[in-house]
């Protein structure tokens, strides 16, 4: 939205020839992979998994996510938090980690080839960004049926139907940690997210974006 709305501004476009479609996304290979066997890695059982995917870097936010986390482990020490991804930040994050004493709390497990497998086991996928385009992360944990937190970010509205379909919360350290006290402190609304992100999902399986791609070529 905001996109078309910027071209219609700087291009002076007829807004009634504006179109949007969103990215075209392969959701029986995500659910495929998703279904796969994680082979004994990762995930603990008993705790509350929190995970997030992405490069390791200043814009993803990885820093005041994990800020929030030990901000609320006094609180709710059954979780834990899986990074799963690369980047010029890991050293820095991994040193917070030790810094604050968290070790055993977080876990990074670096490049995966397949990040659906531990995402669609997790109970929580968190986005803490400081900027986003049309998240492929997000649109992904929720085709796997995850629940989903996340900053208010560009199309974080269009993917969650205006959070209803997940949790979106200010765009600060504040936010991500309010968000997270609230839904590990009311189970059941962790719960209802976790439907409405499945229900989301039966919607992406059902609307195939290549679809409008092929019309849109074809006028």
């Amino acid at each position: 939205d905001q996109t078309l709305e910027s071209c219609i501004e700087q291009c002076g476009l007829d807004r009634a020839h504006g179109d949007i479609i969103h990215n075209v996304i392969d959701t029986s290979a995500i659910l495929s992979k998703g279904a796969e066997s994680l082979n004994g890695q990762g995930i603990k059982s008993g705790v509350i998994n929190i995970c997030s995917v992405g490069r390791l870097t200043k814009i993803k936010g990885y820093d005041r996510l994990i800020h929030s986390l030990r901000k609320i482990i006094d609180d709710f020490p059954n979780v834990h938090l899986y990074l799963i991804g690369i980047g010029e930040e890991k050293t820095a994050l991994e040193n917070l980690v030790a810094q604050l004493r968290m070790d055993s709390y977080v876990s990074f497990l670096g490049f995966q080839q397949n990040p659906h497998r531990f995402v669609s086991k997790c109970d929580l996928f968190v986005c803490s960004s400081h900027h986003e385009g049309y998240s492929t992360a997000v649109t992904e944990a929720v085709i796997l049926g995850t629940p989903v937190l996340t900053t208010r970010c560009s199309a974080m509205d269009e993917i969650l139907d205006n959070g209803t379909a997940g949790m979106i919360v200010e765009n600060s350290s504040d936010g991500i940690y309010q968000g997270m006290v609230k839904l590990l402190s009311q189970p059941e609304l962790l719960a209802s997210y976790a439907d409405k992100a499945k229900r989301k999902s039966s919607y992406y399986q059902q609307h195939n974006n290549a679809t409008k791609v092929e019309e849109l070529f074809d006028t």
